[in-house]
């Protein structure tokens, strides 16, 4: 029988939990973060809001039921189905009254065309009291 020595720190080897967990956090943390500000954006819209008010609507009206059914004695997971059934309904019809319809595209106008412009013959004594200051009739050469 040979005795063993049982004693000292336990070396810890690995990053245990805690590296799986910190591997998690830096994998999943820029999804969330977009998730997130997305969430946010779409909350603060019109059309979320309008589905936010149809929801709180629908909310307030469900458990009034759901109080009315379990008063009455009826079967409370017949009637919780029945008021998820009128959720998805109202907030389906809200968002589809919300969606722009589509534009018809436009036949785009046909511009009309320009009027051309008939020009006059120009004589050269026109032209030479009009735009240029000489006159070809005193010139001289200066070979001759």
């Amino acid at each position: 029988m040979s005795i063993r020595f049982k004693g000292g720190e336990s070396l810890q080897r690995g990053r245990g939990i805690g590296g799986l967990l910190r591997l998690a956090k830096s994998v999943f943390s820029p999804i969330v973060k977009t998730l997130g500000r997305t969430a946010i954006k779409a909350v603060k819209s019109k059309t979320g809001k309008a589905v936010l008010g149809a929801l709180k609507d629908q909310a307030l009206t469900s458990g009034m039921n759901m109080a009315a059914d379990a008063i009455r004695g009826n079967d409370l997971t017949e009637s919780f189905q029945n008021e998820i059934a009128a959720v998805r309904q109202t907030v389906g019809d809200n968002v589809q009254s919300l969606v722009p319809t589509k534009k018809k595209n436009k036949v785009p106008k046909k511009k009309p065309k320009q009027k051309t412009v008939v020009r006059k013959n120009v004589n050269l004594k026109t032209q030479n009291r009009v735009g240029n200051n000489y006159s070809d009739n005193n010139k001289s050469d200066f070979f001759t």
